[in-house]
């Protein structure tokens, strides 16, 4: 497994895991949209998993702008700051980020 496709997988994992807290309706409509977005990313790299993946850059960014985003959003309420598991799903989408921005200096 590349390491993109296994930082992927991680972030499901995780993402998964934001499933039990007890988020009002508004949250986990939020949390619903990243763990969508998680697997939306997984299966576009299983897509063409022995492709240039530097083409599929866009499609790639799409949903970890989501993942990024509403993470921040509901990063940003002070009762969800130090959720551990909220923070690693953040950091997990900053660190796909990474590896996606490597392949654009392939």
């Amino acid at each position: 497994m590349i390491p993109l496709q296994q930082a992927t997988a991680d972030l499901i994992a995780i993402a998964q895991g934001l499933v039990n807290y007890p988020w009002t309706e508004k949250q986990h409509s939020l949390v619903v949209k990243i763990q969508r977005a998680s697997h939306l990313l997984q299966s576009k790299l299983a897509e063409e998993p022995d492709q240039d993946l530097r083409r599929y850059r866009h499609d790639l960014r799409t949903p970890l702008t989501v993942i990024l985003g509403y993470s921040e959003i509901l990063m940003s309420q002070p009762t969800l700051r130090d959720l551990p598991d909220l923070i690693q799903v953040y950091r997990q989408g900053q660190q796909i980020l990474g590896l996606i921005a490597q392949l654009q200096e392939l």
